[in-house]
């Protein structure tokens, strides 16, 4: 009987080149699906992984994969503080840093906005 389980491989045949991946804010982060995605990055191009709150350090956050696999951040979290003094992380040229902050804000569960909200107005990026 088949459990409808595949290998955490399988996901690569859903990220084709140019994708952008969003990743759920700070706790909900896949580690398993960044782990897989970090360890197959010669495979990839032009990925862009968008993500408010890192949990943790990844090699993608720290720029080893340009062009492949990338970091667009929207907060700094205790996974890409460190990127900040070094070469900034990415960001869309298409919109401000407080329309990006509302539209994830927007997306995000209803459990965590009013947090994200805060944060946003802490950070000086919502009023």
């Amino acid at each position: 009987m088949s459990t409808g389980a595949c290998a955490p491989d399988d996901v690569l045949n859903h990220v084709p080149a140019g994708a952008d991946v969003i990743v759920p804010v700070h706790h909900g982060e896949p580690h398993t699906l960044m782990d897989v995605l970090e360890a197959n990055a010669d495979r990839l191009s032009g990925v862009r992984v968008h993500q408010m709150d890192p949990a943790r350090e990844r090699a993608y956050i720290r720029g080893e994969f340009p062009g492949r696999l990338e970091h667009v951040g929207y907060f700094l979290g205790p996974g890409s503080r460190q990127r900040t003094g070094t070469a900034p992380a990415s960001s869309s040229p298409r919109t401000s840093a407080r329309q990006r902050a509302e539209s994830l804000i927007a997306i995000a569960h209803p459990d965590h906005r009013d947090r994200l909200r805060h944060d946003a107005r802490k950070a000086g990026l919502l009023h």
